[in-house]
């Protein structure tokens, strides 16, 4: 009985110690994605720190409640479809507010190569 008691305590803590390390490497990763976009942002659309700021914010909103629609159980797939459309398109207005017409088309062609990277990394990972 005592050593079935040390080899669970064992697993126990390799399991949380695996699990910590894991977190930590999605929060490093994620950090460093993170900052990469920051950067090609800046880079590649002459974003102001400030800009770049207010994308990551209504980008982080719309991905919110996006989420909360594909995940609502109480709305129908046709009620989803226009909700996305609607979300979609007051992130563009408020993305527009802040860009001008050359950034925002940029953001836009950005997003969709980077949505299209996704795409091909899922289809490899067969997923």
């Amino acid at each position: 009985m005592k050593k079935l008691m040390i080899a669970v305590f064992f697993f126990a803590l390799t399991t949380v110690t695996a699990m910590a390390q894991d977190s930590e490497r999605a929060n490093r990763s994620g950090g460093q994605m993170q900052e990469m976009m920051k950067e090609r942002l800046k880079t590649d659309l002459k974003l102001t720190d400030a800009q770049i700021d207010t994308v990551f914010i209504v980008q982080r909103d719309f991905q919110m409640k996006s989420r909360d629609v594909r995940m609502s159980e109480s709305i129908s797939a046709d009620d989803k479809k226009k909700k996305m459309l609607q979300l979609n398109e007051e992130r563009k207005t408020k993305l527009k507010t802040t860009l001008n017409d050359e950034q925002f088309k940029k953001l836009e062609e950005f997003y969709e190569n980077m949505r299209k990277m996704r795409e091909q990394r899922q289809g490899q990972n067969g997923n």
